[in-house]
């Protein structure tokens, strides 16, 4: 009976070495992960994925769907939002819904990024969806956004005179204007 009882120490003590070992192994792996996400920079308000508040709008050129020119010139004056939205992205109808629900006059701009591959069905319905908040074009991603900056979706902008004042992935990233306070 001494010799099972030695053999299930034994036993026992190489499974809880062995399962140390696994442990610190998973332990690592999840601490190599956790170091290249922080290094490649996460989607968040501050992040280097959003454009930074001063930066000046570079020249575009796009058409909405209306038919209308759109370039940085339409950008002076009074604050405008203006939002990139992508199809399939979750995120963007979350953003795109906040747009329609603080629709309180405040021009706005909504330009629905869409790839070769998109399903044409999605953007027609994140298109009209954003007709209700504003004017909107469907653009390719280097046509309009890297004038803007953007390099992720959703991103939302508050722009004045043609220079970013806001931006962030959310519309409640955005801080409220000061005429607005």
């Amino acid at each position: 009976m001494s010799q099972f009882l030695a053999v299930a120490v034994i036993l026992v003590g190489v499974l809880g070495l062995a399962n140390l070992v696994l442990v610190y192994g998973v332990i690592r792996r999840l601490r190599a992960l956790e170091s290249r996400i922080a290094s490649a920079g996460t989607p968040d308000a501050t992040g280097p994925m959003v454009p930074q508040p001063g930066r000046r709008i570079d020249t575009f050129r796009a058409v909405t769907v209306d038919g209308q020119t759109l370039g940085v010139d339409d950008l002076t004056g009074s604050q405008t939002l203006v939002a990139f939205l992508s199809a399939g992205c979750g995120s963007c109808d979350q953003v795109l819904a906040e747009l329609g629900a603080v629709c309180d006059g405040t021009p706005t701009l909504v330009f629905v990024h869409r790839e070769q591959g998109d399903a044409a069905a999605e953007v027609e319905r994140i298109t009209n969806a954003a007709q209700a908040v504003g004017r909107v074009a469907v653009v390719g991603y280097d046509e309009v956004s890297g004038a803007f900056g953007v390099t992720a979706f959703p991103t939302v902008l508050r722009v004045g005179d043609g220079v970013i004042q806001a931006a962030g992935h959310a519309l409640h990233d955005l801080p409220v204007p000061a005429s607005a306070g």
